[in-house]
């Protein structure tokens, strides 16, 4: 099993005995289901962008059980919601339902999305590609974006990013089998600042959904199993890989430039797109 489809079958498993509508709010710190992570940003960004139509067809990505794809359709977006995990899209159309909202969820990994040829006005990624961690992968992703993407639309991104506070170079793993040398990050776990790829141990995981579900792309290191679990690049250089793609970002917020919209390479921004004022003054990253 992928290390991204292992993260999500073990989170919706428990999200499935629980019999939670918001895994979010009982799992991760008693978050209500309408304010997710990037609610903010969209609060910002969303009225400062400019469509040619009156209901913008939008896509999530990693949509999960759908707080972002209801916040849009309740703003008027016709809403489209990817998600591989069934479970979460099965509770996604429920809770949709139960609101009397029209979302097409569908599941699919953002990895291999289908190239069919459809385009939307707005593409987000709400805290999904930072769990895709390597580079092949990262790639279909971004160039599925930039083929879905319409010629005057906006490619909305908000990321976990690289924090220094969480890094100890100082205190480094060297895999004595090849002479690769690893950071620690976050404790216990490893980061290769090369690459910018971060590894958990394997012991953190409930042994009994390892052994139901093992995890491919594994690292074994001085014998102790790590798995792939976050790509942490900071603002800068996350704003320049989704550039490398053919995008050119227009604005980066947040503490840590973890918040961006772009669009394509030269197609210029709609008429009334004003990213002047969006991020706060003392902002580390205040330019793409």
């Amino acid at each position: 099993m992928r290390y991204y489809l292992r993260e999500n079958v073990r989170r919706y498993e428990i999200m499935t005995r629980m019999g939670l509508e918001d895994w979010a709010r009982q799992l991760y710190g008693g978050i209500d289901f309408h304010d997710f992570s990037s609610r903010g940003f969209l609060e910002m960004a969303l009225p400062k962008l400019r469509f040619r139509t009156p209901d913008p067809e939008a896509l999530e990505l990693g949509t999960g059980v759908g707080p972002v794809a209801l916040y849009l359709a309740d703003r008027g977006y016709r809403v489209t919601g990817y998600d591989l995990i069934p479970e979460a899209i099965r509770k996604a159309r429920e809770i949709a339902a139960e609101r009397g909202l029209a979302i097409a969820y569908e599941v699919v990994d953002v990895t291999a999305i289908p190239r069919n040829g459809r385009q939307f006005d707005l593409i987000l990624d709400s805290y999904c590609i930072n769990h895709i961690v390597f580079a092949r992968e990262r790639r279909s992703v971004f160039e599925s974006v930039k083929a879905m993407l319409k010629p005057k639309g906006y490619y909305l991104v908000s990321s976990s990013v690289y924090e220094s506070g969480r890094h100890s170079p100082e205190r480094r793993v060297v895999d004595r089998s090849t002479g690769q040398t690893y950071d620690t990050y976050d404790g216990d776990c490893l980061y290769d600042p090369s690459t910018d790829y971060y590894y958990e141990p394997l012991e953190k995981a409930p042994s009994e959904l390892e052994q139901a579900v093992p995890c491919s792309d594994t690292l074994v290191i001085n014998g102790k199993t790590y798995i792939p679990k976050r790509c942490y690049r900071d603002g800068k250089r996350l704003a320049a890989e989704v550039e490398s793609y053919g995008f050119e970002c227009v604005l980066q917020h947040g503490e840590y430039g973890e918040n961006s919209i772009y669009v394509h390479r030269g197609s210029g921004m709609a008429p009334g797109f004003d990213p002047a004022g969006s991020r706060p003054v003392d902002a580390p990253h205040e330019t793409c």
